[in-house]
């Protein structure tokens, strides 16, 4: 009887906590993608409102009216910052104060990197066409705050599934015992037969019993 416990609560501890494992993992991707998957969009939106505050006038020189920016951008080491940039002409954040924009892979569209004041940037490149000149706005979000959260939800889940996990292995350790109920029974009418005071073992039980 022991052994069968054993073997039972062995494999269920060991299912639970695949399955746990599994699940957090699983949770923890699609977290992460789907904050990323926000930021990039916030970041695209973004850049079309600093594409649009572009301008270009009669001799093809290129201007940035701040003025229509949001006001994130000119508060210093705010955690989002961006970088506009053609062939002769750049124009960078006042966010970054006297700190230049990260270097970045210009092969590369989105990517994390360390930023000013040690911020976790992720940085996206976009490339437009504006008046017949390419010009690249590269914008870049702090995502420390949001990895934070992101932190303290996987603690919040990480507890919560454990006491989860632990409920299920004591409520199928009852279910277990309940259900091998019929091999103690089976047990007390062999000691009985053993000792003369039975002549045949009863037939009522599980059908995984019957042939003994």
């Amino acid at each position: 009887m022991k052994s069968m416990l054993g073997r039972l609560g062995i494999g269920l501890g060991l299912s639970l906590i695949v399955l746990f494992i599994l699940q957090w993992w699983v949770i923890d991707t699609a977290v992460e993608t789907v904050t990323e998957d926000y930021v990039n969009s916030r970041l695209e939106h973004d850049s079309e409102t600093i594409l649009a505050a572009l301008d270009v006038d009669t001799e093809g020189s290129l201007s940035l009216d701040v003025t229509r920016i949001d006001a994130i951008y000119h508060k210093p080491f705010s955690g989002h910052y961006y970088l506009a940039k053609s062939d002769d002409w750049q124009s960078r954040a006042r966010s970054l104060w006297d700190q230049n924009f990260p270097t970045y892979d210009t092969n590369t569209d989105v990517q994390t990197l360390k930023g000013v004041e040690q911020q976790q940037l992720l940085v996206t490149v976009y490339r437009y066409r504006k008046h017949g000149r390419a010009i690249d706005i590269v914008v870049a979000e702090d995502m420390t705050p949001l990895a934070q959260q992101q932190d303290r939800f996987e603690s919040r889940y990480v507890l919560l599934s454990l006491a989860v996990m632990l409920l299920m292995i004591g409520l199928q350790a009852v279910i277990a015992r309940r259900s091998l109920r019929p091999l103690n029974a089976v047990i007390d009418d062999m000691k009985r037969l053993e000792q003369g005071e039975d002549t045949a073992l009863r037939e009522d039980v599980p059908a995984e019993i019957h042939p003994l």
